[in-house]
């Protein structure tokens, strides 16, 4: 072979090469796509399969981590899912969201120290995250330390005075400890964000009796009862309440 023909036949071996390459990437990047539609579709069994073996084949894309951790957690493989999110985190160490995910799935796991502890580290990365605030308020709430819990509520707050959760949480610790005041306030409000939440509705007229304004309730009842869509054994509840509030003032 001259010297002529040799390197023709190099060039054609790395022009081959090349698109072998190409090939394999674009088949790759094609796989992700359907894992990904199969996981968004929700056949996570298919989806969990074809993301193993793609994490396999590049265990560094964030992408198939990211989603296979949330496909693990989905079928309540909650252990693999923390490898998973663990893995996720050392792709991109300041992702909010995989510390926050990482918390949801150790508190399933029963490790309610730990999840606030990634809790908060979503936190450090996104001061603003109301989700993460309410989960430390609610785990902290399993550990009976209701101030700490009442401050992380007001705090998800801060960062979405809308997300009603943390705002009917609080209400209910401050109408358990006695401050109907302050949980008649949170609770007019999350109705007034959320105007067919009967559950609030229904605090606010215990608030009210609690606090002894009965002539407040039977106004509060008449607009229930002529603004809500209440099947018949609430109305007939409520209408009972507004008698016995009238016969009261």
């Amino acid at each position: 072979m001259t010297t002529e023909s040799r390197g023709l036949f190099y060039g054609i071996l790395f022009l081959v090469a090349i698109v072998a390459a190409c090939s394999g990437n674009q088949d790759f990047e094609t796989r992700k796509t359907e894992a990904l539609a199969l996981f968004r579709s929700g056949s996570l069994d298919e989806a969990a399969e074809a993301l193993h073996a793609l994490s396999i084949e590049d265990s560094r894309d964030f992408d198939v981590r990211y989603y296979l951790a949330r496909t693990e957690f989905n079928r309540t493989n909650y252990r693999e899912a923390l490898i998973e999110w663990e893995a996720v985190l050392l792709l991109r160490p300041a992702f909010a969201e995989g510390y926050y995910r990482k918390g949801n799935t150790l508190v399933t796991l029963k490790r309610p120290s730990e999840a606030i502890d990634a809790w908060d580290e979503a936190l450090r990365y996104r001061p603003q995250y109301p989700e993460a605030n309410f989960n430390i308020g609610r785990a902290l709430e399993g550990e009976q330390n209701w101030n700490d819990a009442a401050r992380s509520y007001m705090a998800a707050l801060d960062g979405d005075s809308t997300f009603n959760p943390a705002r009917l949480n609080l209400a209910k610790l401050y109408m358990n400890g006695g401050q109907y005041e302050q949980a008649l306030v949170q609770y007019e409000y999350a109705a007034q964000i959320n105007p067919s939440n009967q559950a609030a509705r229904g605090e606010v007229i215990r608030c009210l009796e609690k606090l002894g304004r009965h002539r407040v309730a039977v106004q509060y009842i008449d607009e229930c009862l002529a603004t809500l869509d209440l099947n018949q054994s609430v109305a007939d509840s409520l209408r009972a309440m507004r008698d016995r509030f009238a016969a009261e003032q």
